[in-house]
């Protein structure tokens, strides 16, 4: 008998919650539910079939969804997310998983009425969105933005703001901040090979999908300029809603251009698309390992060098995290082991990238925050996030290559450099990091002006 059909044998005992009552001597007895925290994320969010990018436009569209799953029915609506073990909705630890909540997305603000939380906006509900369509599949490269277009047009109205390349235009600054999640692309169907075949054919295996890295679309396959998270293919975590303008945007928007391939679908794939930005830019550069070169003992093939922001002094470090004994902090012997470069560069990569293209990358800080939570061990940190910038050869041009943050104390080298770019020198009493005031970083006659494609 085939079981690869819509109905599956049916197991009722396995659907039924689990519940287990406990006894203790001189103790009342409990009834306790045992839960699958990850009920509904390796039923729905995990299913083959819901990783296809159009097929997730139109479970986001259709007003309810029945899911047939592997062991039993589960349904979602604008309301509510259940299934046959929970009829009446998920318990609140499932609730918890970020899989949760996909179309709760809603095409309103929250009301007297509605079921929603009101510190929850439209803007969250496309974040939420984005969670699940930026990690889906096409088999056509060139449906990347084509198969969202339906829902970038219901939430165009909602937001009332202006779809670019699939950022929005009004927190652009903070929508720049996308990401992919361990440079991976976990949804990437598998490759039809010989065996394969013979185990799909005969054993009835079937491998749905792959871990790969990330890629991006380049060349014929282009969709959408580097700083879209439209031009990889991989998990997409999206950015944050940091409006054009705000107080913690540390970039001004000046102008985008923008191609579409098709004229008569301005939502899809594009030709072309150019950003050009006010901001500052550090540039980097790439130190050996940080071993002494007398050590004979280590393996210099699997200890990566250094990126840092150049310009900067030398800072003391504690090597390993230790305290190291007087004898040896003031032995010029030691000195390579105790000094370090007080900026270096940790990288989010958009895919698996060179050190040497990002020694000669640039920095661009783009949102600055301070935690203000009294209860959180954070309270009064500062983070700074922004985007390593690859030039293209051509003035003051770049694409991107990845996100890069700094903490608390390295946050202020930015926040000066953005105060001096805005309000100069004079007026600010601070003075700018030398290196980022070099002409040919930026376009022509414009210090502080570039473009990225």
């Amino acid at each position: 008998m085939c079981n690869a059909t819509l109905l599956q044998p049916r197991n009722p005992p396995i659907i039924a919650p689990c519940i287990f009552e406990s006894h203790w001597e001189s103790l009342k007895s409990i009834k306790y539910a045992v839960t699958d925290f990850r009920y509904w994320d390796s039923r729905i969010f995990r299913s083959v079939c819901n990783t296809r990018a159009w097929i997730t436009q139109e479970r986001w569209l259709a007003p309810r969804v029945l899911h047939f799953t592997f062991d039993q029915l589960l349904w979602e609506c604008r309301e509510l997310e259940a299934g046959e073990t929970f009829p009446y909705g998920l318990t609140k630890e499932a609730q918890m998983q970020s899989s949760v909540g996909f179309k709760k997305a809603c095409t309103e603000a929250p009301t007297e009425k509605s079921t929603r939380s009101a510190d929850e906006t439209p803007i969250d509900d496309w974040r939420k969105l984005l969670l699940t369509y930026g990690r889906s599949e096409v088999t056509r490269k060139s449906d990347r933005l084509v198969a969202v277009a339906g829902i970038a047009a219901r939430f165009s109205t909602i937001l009332n703001d202006e779809w670019i390349a699939g950022l929005w235009r009004e927190t652009l600054p903070g929508n720049l901040l996308w990401s992919v999640e361990k440079v991976r692309r976990t949804n990437k169907p598998a490759e039809e090979t010989a065996a394969s075949f013979v185990a799909s054919h005969s054993l009835g295996i079937h491998r749905s999908h792959q871990v790969h890295p990330s890629e991006r679309l380049k060349g014929a396959r282009y969709q959408a300029p580097s700083w879209s998270w439209a031009s990889v293919l991989g998990d997409i975590v999206p950015g944050f809603d940091t409006e054009d303008g705000a107080e913690d945007s540390m970039i001004d928007v000046v102008g985008v251009e923008l191609t579409p391939a098709d004229p008569e679908m301005p939502l899809g794939r594009l030709a072309s698309g150019t950003l050009r930005l006010r901001g500052t830019l550090y540039p980097m550069a790439i130190d050996p390992p940080d071993w002494h070169t007398r050590s004979k003992k280590r393996n210099y093939m699997g200890i990566p060098p250094t990126v840092y922001i150049t310009g900067l002094p030398k800072t003391k470090v504690a090597p390993l995290g230790l305290e190291w004994p007087e004898e040896y902090t003031k032995n010029p012997k030691y000195a390579h082991f105790l000094e370090g470069h007080s900026h270096t560069v940790h990288l989010i990569p958009d895919e698996p990238v060179k050190y040497l293209d990002l020694a000669r990358s640039k920095y661009l800080p783009i949102r600055k925050r301070i935690y203000d939570n009294p209860k959180s061990e954070y309270h009064g940190k500062h983070l700074i996030s922004g985007l390593a910038l690859l030039p293209t050869g051509k003035r003051g041009e770049y694409t991107r290559m990845g996100r890069i943050d700094f903490g608390d104390d390295k946050s202020k080298l930015f926040e000066d450099g953005v105060e001096v770019q805005r309000k100069g020198e004079e007026a600010t009493g601070l003075k700018a990091h030398p290196p980022t005031m070099d002409e040919e970083f930026y376009v022509e006659g414009e210090i502080g002006t570039l473009t990225v494609v």
